[in-house]
């Protein structure tokens, strides 16, 4: 973003890349800071004025920090303003708003620290907590955030900043060797920041929602222009409603930190919603009672703890339905939450994404995510005390999940990810001998025997559903 000699022209230059309406928000927010009795043409603000408007979003160092940076983002001398007039504020506003990977990178740096060309790795994860902080303060009013009704913790947000942060602090480990514990003192400069955050769309859509929250720039039409953008693959929906959960009875296994990174790796059509379909505390320690529930209701997430504590689970990018082959997409993925939090994304080796089996004699029971029979990313046997997590999944690449590679169940959560699914297009899971082994139906044919039981089967346990009765959701 170039100026131009004429410092008007300066002006309307920063000025044009905003939207008129963003403009008005602009020259109203300038206003605010200034307080009472203000001119936006002559007046300026200090950092004591800054302070206040910021106060209940950004702590005080990062308030200080942004101010001189906003004092000096045209100053082409030595010295240094401690006064913010409007002409410095559009252009501040431009870089924080409008710029490029190139300028957010120069911006994240001052920001971070008091350093003249690089930034250390401790100062960096301070950094993204506490963006991370403000942002979740930022929604807490949101109707998405109200029906949730979650809690933050600092381990979680630790270890969503850390994760944040793996393309630039692991970059030359493998992820399923990083110890998140452990952060070395290492220091990047702006170029190393600027690759980073090409790799983290989340930490930019962060970035600029705080930004816009706290100066009100945020208008109707630059929030559905984002929203439509190809380039911006986060969408704005960090975050979605969450429905069919009674909170008098139900506590989930997740938080706010958990969802905002869940929801960020699903596909931006399925964003909008998550639905519980099941849990163990709820429906009770039963895997006929899980299918019950989750077969046929379209993608979803499966949430595991095991007796150790340790939470993980996976993304299932289609409906579960019974097969004794592997199903789903590459969109499909696996997680782990506690006491780390990891992504491991499909891979390409293989297409063995999902699998669901019941009531077979040759193959397994059970449900599992990734890997092969017998030897599966996530696998929850039918009996639903215990399951296992194999490390070096070929399908996601990713480690042991569980605390021990075959544990032991305490909780299990599935979540339907999306819309509703059409009740006429549900299919039901029939629980009848014909429907789960064909080859005794088309044997029982040729000996000129049956099917006999066409006729005589028994009733659609889908219909047992609360939605079919109109009950109260759990």
């Amino acid at each position: 973003m170039g100026a131009q000699p004429s410092k008007d022209l300066e002006l309307e230059e920063y000025l044009s890349y905003f939207s008129l309406e963003e403009r008005a928000k602009l020259e109203q927010t300038f206003k605010q800071i200034l307080g009472e009795k203000c001119d936006s043409a002559i007046d300026c603000f200090n950092l004591d004025q800054l302070h206040r408007h910021l106060e209940p979003f950004l702590p005080a160092l990062m308030i200080e920090r942004l101010h001189d940076e906003m004092a000096n983002v045209l100053n082409k001398s030595e010295s240094h303003n401690r006064l913010v007039n409007y002409r410095s504020f559009v252009a501040a506003m431009a870089h924080l708003l409008k710029g490029n990977v190139h300028e957010k990178s120069h911006i994240v740096r001052r920001l971070a620290t008091e350093r003249k060309d690089s930034v250390s790795s401790p100062e960096l994860l301070k950094f993204v907590e506490e963006m991370l902080s403000a942002f979740i303060l930022i929604i807490t009013d949101t109707p998405q955030f109200i029906s949730w009704r979650l809690g933050v913790t600092e381990a979680s947000t630790e270890h969503l900043s850390l994760l944040l942060l793996h393309d630039l602090l692991y970059k030359d480990y493998p992820h399923t060797d990083v110890q998140h514990q452990h952060v070395s003192d290492q220091v990047y400069t702006e170029t190393d920041i600027e690759i980073w955050l090409t790799k983290c769309s989340l930490m930019v859509m962060v970035l600029e929602m705080v930004f816009r929250a706290c100066f009100k720039v945020l208008s109707e039409s630059s929030l559905q222009e984002a929203a439509a953008s190809q380039s911006q693959n986060y969408g704005f929906q960090p975050l979605p409603f969450c429905v069919g959960v009674d909170w008098k009875r139900f506590k989930t296994l997740l938080d706010i930190p958990s969802v905002l990174l869940l929801n960020s790796h699903i596909p931006p059509a399925y964003r909008s919603t998550w639905h519980l379909l099941f849990s163990s505390n709820v429906h009770g320690e039963s895997f006929s009672s899980m299918l019950t529930r989750v077969v046929c209701q379209g993608p979803s997430i499966l949430l595991v703890r095991d007796k150790n504590g340790y939470v993980f689970g996976g993304f299932a990018s289609e409906a579960w339905e019974p097969s004794t082959k592997f199903s789903g997409t590459a969109d499909s993925f696996v997680f782990t939450l506690v006491p780390r939090m990891g992504v491991y994304l499909a891979t390409g080796y293989n297409s063995n994404f999902m699998y669901l089996a019941v009531n077979q004699q040759t193959f397994p029971n059970g449900m599992g995510l990734g890997g092969q029979l017998n030897n599966f990313g996530i696998w929850l046997d039918a009996n639903f005390d215990h399951g296992h997590s194999t490390a070096g999944c070929t399908t996601f690449n990713s480690p042991q999940l569980s605390a021990e590679s075959h544990f032991r169940v305490d909780v299990v959560e599935v979540w339907r990810i999306g819309p509703e699914v059409v009740k006429d297009k549900v299919q039901r899971l029939d629980p009848s001998i014909l429907d789960i082994d064909p080859e005794a139906k088309a044997m029982l044919s040729l000996i000129n025997k049956g099917p006999v039981s066409e006729g005589l089967r028994e009733k659609d346990p889908m219909a047992d559903m609360p939605e079919e009765k109109n009950l109260l959701p759990l």
